[in-house]
C-alpha cells in the first residue's frame, strides 16, 4: 500500500521541463496559479490575445472587466520580468525562444502545446474540487446565466480543451471563425 502512494511526481521529473521553453511555460503556468495578473496574462502568452479579447471570450462585464486591464498592465510593467527572473531565464534563452518561435512557429508552438498540457494538468491539481471541466452545454449555462466570473477566468485560463469546449459562448456571438489554438507568445 505505502508503495502506491509513494510514486514520484512525474511532472518533476519531466525532462522537457529542464530546457528553456519547458521552464518558461512552467514559471508562466505556476506564476498564474497564485497570481491574477499572470491568469490574465496566460491569455495573451497562450492565444496572443489582449484584454478585450479575454473579457468577450470569459464573458465579463463593468468592473470585472476593468480589472483585466489593470492585470495586463500590471503584468507587463514588472510581472512577466519578475518571474522570468524567478524562473532563472536569461536574455539569451528569451533570445533564443523567440528565435525558435519565428523561424519554427509550427514545432514551436506544438511543442509549446504539449508542454502546457502538462503544467496545466499540474498546476490544476490545486484547484478546487468545485473547478471540473464542464461539457458545451454546462459552459452554456454558466455564461447565459452569468454565474462563475472567477471559475470562468481560472478554469479557461488554465485548460486548454475546456477553452476549445466553451469558445464563443461567452461572446454574445462576437467571437467567430476558428477556435484558438495555441500560439504561444514569448513577450508579453
Amino acid at each position: 500500500m505505502a508503495k502506491q502512494h509513494s510514486k514520484p511526481e512525474p511532472f518533476c521529473y519531466h525532462p522537457d521541463l529542464l530546457r528553456p521553453l519547458g521552464r518558461y511555460l512552467d514559471g508562466l503556468v505556476a506564476r498564474a496559479v497564485v497570481s491574477r495578473d499572470a491568469l490574465i496574462a496566460l491569455y495573451h502568452h497562450s492565444y496572443g490575445w489582449g484584454a478585450g479579447d479575454v473579457i468577450a471570450v470569459t464573458g465579463l462585464n463593468g468592473l470585472e472587466s476593468q480589472r483585466i486591464y489593470k492585470n495586463f498592465r500590471r503584468w507587463r510593467e514588472s510581472g512577466w520580468q519578475r518571474t522570468m527572473d524567478e524562473v532563472g531565464l536569461t536574455k539569451a534563452e528569451l533570445a533564443e525562444l523567440g528565435n525558435q518561435q519565428q523561424r519554427h512557429r509550427q514545432r514551436f508552438n506544438s511543442d509549446a502545446e504539449r508542454l502546457i498540457r502538462v503544467a496545466q494538468a499540474h498546476y490544476r491539481k490545486s484547484e478546487p474540487d468545485h473547478y471540473p471541466c464542464l461539457s458545451r452545454s454546462q459552459w452554456g449555462d454558466m455564461f447565459t446565466q452569468g454565474y462563475g466570473c472567477d471559475y470562468r477566468i481560472w478554469h479557461l485560463a488554465l485548460c486548454l480543451d475546456c477553452m476549445q469546449t466553451a469558445w464563443g459562448l461567452g461572446s454574445s456571438g462576437s467571437l467567430t471563425g476558428e477556435k484558438p489554438r495555441l500560439e504561444l507568445q514569448v513577450r508579453p
